[in-house]
């Protein structure tokens, strides 16, 4: 099979995920601490011509292993490790390297100890269009993501600015001349798999982009707004990626790697200037479709690396922060132009995570519904949220029952099976009757009411009972029964 995919200005490294253990996040088990300062000291030093050395020291007291894969000490990939400017401006054409932290391997890792200094030798040719016997200055500014040999799953982001040195572009262009090569050994699963990816990608792109236009909740969580203004950026890049998706583009993709470039555990190369995307064998082990709120699947990384292409969309869009949790704490403007930010907000509404939402619709069976959601009919074992079935829950007022894929309303007008982990309704001590969460493992996180009727409920909550029918509660915190009169009933 041969697929092509337009791609303009980025070139791409995209690190590779397991299935998910969790659905917490983009990075699986391991989480984000944030960012840092005063940890790491930047020193710039030209070698001649384009050449720079960067000298990184560990200016703070820990012990720390910096991830090297994507930054400035990425000595072996032509990645954006200064800003360039001059009297012309120099087009970054370069390597964009996206990785997940909790599958990086080892290599991609270097330590460095208190007051340990470490050099990046590289050449700015390699990653900018330099005009030749231009002069430039040069200055180093970002972050370098690391862990701690005290908290190795733990992942925190130190920024940095170096000092400004100027460079002088070479008389002739560094960079190395390559021959376009043409990938034919694209059938079988590879063909499937591709497809299924791409056609995956239109339908997340255009759900999203319609649920953009409207604005609404969700669009406030992962833009920070819903203004006009950025419902019109979100939707008009979401819907350029559904069009790209489903056309023809102008770089080849290959499945298979031809010529020895796939190293470092990473799942895929894109060459725009080469006219060539390649998959490494490590993407395949991604999970095709997940269907997990808050994780990209390979569809949603696709996703992710339209974002970036310039003839797709432009600008195109770059990479801010990485990650569920990340992407969140972003402001709007730096959200409006991170690609994680346009996967993630494309995974939630495709899969309607309820979460992402407060008043989302929630499926019976306790999984968000959606385009692409695992459906499946539960009769009896269902919920009502805060806006379950056909009705609402609210200060005495009865809730309508709840309604399954069949079409056939739950009898009893109850919840069903109560499982930690899966989405259940939690009794309201402050009168507002029932709202939609997510289960915790006990109970005993979700309230606590002084009274024997909910030591009661509690009791049956651990004995895997379910409770059903609660209209809301009186002023002394006392549940107060629906039509069926009973919260303990068994399955």
């Amino acid at each position: 099979m041969l697929w092509t995919i337009p791609f303009w200005l980025f070139k791409l490294v995209i690190a590779v995920s397991e299935k998910p253990n969790s659905l917490s996040s983009h990075f699986a088990i391991s989480s984000y601490n944030g960012q840092q300062h005063d940890i790491v000291n930047v020193k710039l030093y030209t070698l001649g011509n384009s050449t720079i050395k960067a000298q990184i020291t560990n200016i703070g007291n820990e012990h720390l292993h910096l991830v090297k894969s994507g930054s400035i000490l990425d000595e072996n990939r032509p990645t954006y490790k200064v800003n360039v400017e001059g009297k012309r401006s120099a087009r970054f054409t370069g390597v964009r390297v996206d990785y997940i932290v909790s599958h990086l391997s080892t290599d991609a890792f270097v330590q460095l100890a208190p007051n340990q200094t470490i050099e990046s030798v590289f050449d700015v040719a390699r990653s900018h269009d330099l005009i030749p016997g231009e002069r430039y200055s040069a200055v180093a500014s970002g972050h370098l993501d690391y862990i701690l040999s005290t908290v190795p799953n733990v992942f925190s982001s130190v920024a940095y600015t170096s000092n400004k040195v100027t460079i002088d572009a070479p008389p002739i262009s560094n960079k190395a001349i390559t021959s376009r090569a043409t990938l034919t050994a694209c059938g079988g699963q590879y063909s499937d798999a591709m497809r299924q990816a791409l056609d995956r990608v239109a339908k997340m792109a255009i759900a999203a982009a319609q649920e953009a236009r409207e604005g609404g909740e969700r669009l406030k969580v992962y833009f920070g707004s819903d203004s006009p203004e950025v419902r019109k950026q979100v939707a008009n890049r979401l819907d350029a990626i559904a069009d790209e998706a489903t056309s023809k583009g102008t770089v080849n993709y290959f499945c298979q790697d031809t010529k020895q470039e796939c190293y470092g555990n990473i799942a895929a190369l894109t060459f725009p200037y080469e006219n060539r995307i390649i998959n490494c064998p490590p993407y395949y082990d991604t999970p095709a479709v997940a269907d997990q709120c808050h994780y990209l699947d390979q569809a949603g990384l696709s996703l992710h690396e339209f974002a970036h292409a310039t003839s797709v969309y432009r600008p195109g869009a770059i990479d801010v922060a990485y990650g569920y949790d990340a992407v969140l704490k972003l402001n709007t403007q730096d959200a409006l132009q991170n690609a994680d930010s346009f996967a993630y907000y494309a995974n939630s509404v495709f899969l309607n995570c309820a979460e992402d939402v407060e008043k989302a619709p929630v499926q019976p069976n306790g999984k968000p519904t959606g385009n692409g959601a695992d459906r499946s009919s539960n009769t009896g074992q269902q919920q009502n949220a805060e806006t379950g079935g056909t009705g609402s829950v609210s200060n005495g007022q009865q809730a309508q029952p709840a309604v399954p894929d069949s079409g056939v309303p739950d009898p009893n007008g109850g919840w069903g099976a109560l499982t930690p982990g899966d989405y259940t309704s939690q009794f309201n001590p402050d009168g507002n009757g029932v709202q939609s969460t997510q289960a915790p493992s006990n109970i005993n996180d979700i309230a606590t009411v002084e009274n024997p009727a909910y030591d009661q409920m509690r009791q049956d909550w651990n004995n895997g009972q379910y409770v059903s029918g609660v209209d809301g509660f009186d002023d002394n915190n006392n549940p107060i029964f629906g039509d069926n009169g009973s919260y303990n009933a068994a399955l």
